[in-house]
């Protein structure tokens, strides 16, 4: 990934492969110390948008995004495009909860 860097900046890699009810994807960001993440919401909605831009899916678009399974966090991310913009939510594997007391 080093290798990929524009003007020495660090970089993430999200790559994807399309589904027949959406996309299986992984995010890589090690130089943010992020060896993998296992729900990347933030990706989610940009890569629906560039599956219907290159006819990888069509519109209305309603799909999910599979995540996190090979590092034994699976997430499934529900994503849908519609006139009044995108919409992210979906369910993840928990790993820690915590109460925050005043």
């Amino acid at each position: 990934m080093r290798r990929l860097r524009f003007d020495g900046q660090a970089i993430c890699a999200y790559v994807f492969t399309p589904e027949a009810d959406g996309a299986y994807a992984r995010m890589f960001a090690p130089e943010y110390g992020v060896q993998e993440d296992p729900a990347t919401g933030s990706s989610a909605g940009p890569l629906a948008a560039y599956m219907m831009r290159h006819a990888l899916a069509a519109a209305p678009l309603r799909m999910v995004v599979e995540q996190g399974v090979k590092m034994g966090r699976r997430s499934l991310l529900h994503v849908s495009i519609h006139a009044e913009g995108i919409d992210v939510g979906g369910y993840v594997t928990p790993v820690a909860s915590g109460t925050l007391r005043w």
